[in-house]
């Protein structure tokens, strides 16, 4: 049986039998058909699922198997802001599912900017846009978008406050910060 056994959740995939004069697979789930050399399966779920394929010819026949193995990346996210006005932050993917190895694509929403990169951490990413995030496995499986905006923290605000010293060589004049 040969065919592309991995395959991204929601497309199909063809295995292809020879050896016999008809065929028969089992179980009929996610197949286009449960006849002939070459089925089309389209996986419905994100479970593995083992197909049964029974060849039969004059001289008797076989059993062979072939498991398609279906999957979407997944992914959760932490934001680093950038720690003043003017810096930059950075975004980490933990990713699941899917087929190592992994890229991972942050593109700016209002810009159009796109990066790409197979480490798990994005940075040198500009504070106050919005970014859509996506992980993109081995076989081109992509993951649900999901999109947050990095910020930077409000503009550090304070007063002072004195209180002069009585006479000159003093020390009792003080200085208030809030």
């Amino acid at each position: 049986v040969s065919g592309n056994l991995p395959v991204c959740y929601g497309s199909s995939t063809t295995l292809t039998a020879s050896g016999a004069s008809s065929y028969s697979w089992s179980p009929s789930t996610g197949l286009n058909t449960t006849t002939g050399a070459t089925i089309s399966s389209h996986p419905t779920t994100l479970n593995p699922i083992t197909y049964i394929v029974t060849g039969t010819n004059t001289c008797g026949g076989f059993t062979a198997t072939a498991t398609v193995i279906p999957g979407t990346p997944a992914f959760t996210y932490t934001v680093a802001n950038a720690l003043c006005s003017g810096g930059t932050g950075s975004i980490t993917f933990n990713s699941t599912g899917g087929n190592t190895p992994y890229t991972y694509k942050v593109t700016n929403i209002q810009t159009n900017a796109v990066t790409t990169s197979t480490s798990n951490v994005i940075s040198g990413l500009a504070t106050t846009y919005q970014y859509r995030m996506q992980v993109i496995d081995v076989l081109g499986c992509t993951s649900p978008t999901s999109a947050t905006i990095l910020s930077y923290p409000s503009t550090l605000a304070f007063s002072v406050s004195k209180t002069n010293i009585s006479c000159i060589g003093g020390n009792n004049g003080s200085l208030t910060y809030s």
